[in-house]
């Protein structure tokens, strides 16, 4: 019994976010939405910076989940971002 108390320690553990909550796949979702949302706005801005932030958050957090399309999509704005600093090199391995 003690084995299988510890298992689920180490599960509780792993799966507890921000308030003792468990996240969930559609709460990392709606986050790396709302973060890649935010990202564009400073894109719009011109503030580059914060843009790559933002984008790299929710890369994070879809890779987390494994939800492609928005890892795709955070790729490919880090690699429009790293082409508006002048780093073609960089822009180039995110769009790969």
């Amino acid at each position: 019994m003690g084995g299988y108390r510890r298992w689920l320690v180490v599960l509780c553990l792993v799966g507890l976010g921000c308030g003792g909550r468990a996240q969930t796949g559609v709460n990392l979702q709606n986050q790396a939405v709302s973060l890649n949302d935010a990202g564009y706005q400073y894109y719009r801005q011109s503030r580059f910076d914060a843009a790559e932030a933002k984008f790299s958050q929710a890369l994070k957090l879809n890779r987390l989940i494994d939800r492609r399309v928005g890892i795709a999509a955070n790729l490919n704005n880090l690699g429009v971002i790293a082409q508006e600093q002048g780093e073609p090199e960089k822009a180039v391995a995110y769009f790969l």
